[in-house]
């Protein structure tokens, strides 16, 4: 079993569960993503509004398949 602290929404917790956990008031926020979505932000805003700051880069979506070729669906 790994000790990876990576959260993959499956087998190890998922990623918003973590950070409604994990955000709070005046934190700062590093994330690298390609799926983070307007339903993600809706879903942590309040977490979110109260942060002191957040550094967001959007990765290549065709990472996914290297890391899990099951993933073969496009997103546009």
């Amino acid at each position: 079993m790994s000790n990876s602290r990576i959260k993959d929404n499956h087998n190890k917790g998922t990623v918003g569960e973590f950070l409604l956990e994990n955000l709070k008031e005046g934190c700062s926020f590093d994330v690298v993503s390609a799926y983070f979505t307007i339903y993600a932000y809706h879903n942590l805003k309040n977490q979110l509004d109260n942060i002191e700051s957040m550094r967001f880069l959007f990765g290549e979506p065709t990472f996914i398949k290297e890391v899990d070729p099951t993933q073969k669906e496009q997103r546009s």
